[in-house]
């Protein structure tokens, strides 16, 4: 492991998932039952200008403040303001506050990857979108029921260029086809 961390793994607030339930009201909200959610968390409480979050640890509060930009065609986007000032999305629980991924050294799954550990990852997520398994050593699965063919013909296509580029890497060959018989 390295020294950063994997955002995959850290539980997170996103900010639009917390507008999607319409908590940026005039009125502050409470959220008791965050916590099925968020286990670090015992109470979050938001109003227009602020999202409040209590740790179910030490019962201490932390205030995120939330910002607001115009869009192009109308309308305003919400965003939570980290520590450090900066504007995000997102941000995750380090265990005594929540931050910006900057702020805690984190990195996503793909960035510790090689090259073709990245169209390896990019290929198993289209053949999961397909039905089927990662490997590509088996053939691309069939279209699914309720895909629309053009669709299915797209991503069989972008799966058969990955498969190809992996296929030019002996070692990459190598170790997938030890992995297929170990399965």
């Amino acid at each position: 492991m390295g020294r950063h961390g994997i955002v995959e793994n850290y539980p997170s607030i996103d900010v639009n998932e917390i507008h999607r339930h319409g908590a940026f009201g005039p009125t502050t909200i409470e959220f008791p039952y965050v916590a099925f959610r968020l286990t670090a968390l015992s109470m979050m409480r938001t109003n227009r200008l602020s999202v409040d979050i209590q740790f179910a640890k030490g019962k201490r509060w932390q205030s995120i403040p939330v910002r607001w930009t115009r869009c192009n065609f109308g309308g305003q986007r919400p965003w939570l303001e980290c520590l450090c000032g900066r504007r995000v999305g997102k941000l995750y629980d380090a265990g005594f506050c929540f931050g910006c991924r900057q702020c805690l050294n984190l990195i996503y799954e793909c960035q510790r990857r090689s090259e073709n550990g990245r169209r390896y990852l990019r290929l198993s997520k289209l053949r999961a979108r397909c039905g089927g398994s990662s490997s590509i050593i088996e053939q691309f699965p069939p279209r699914p029921a309720r895909m629309r063919k053009q669709i299915y013909l797209k991503l069989k296509s972008r799966s058969e260029l990955l498969a190809s580029e992996l296929r030019k890497s002996p070692r990459f060959m190598k170790r997938a086809q030890n992995y297929a018989r170990r399965a």
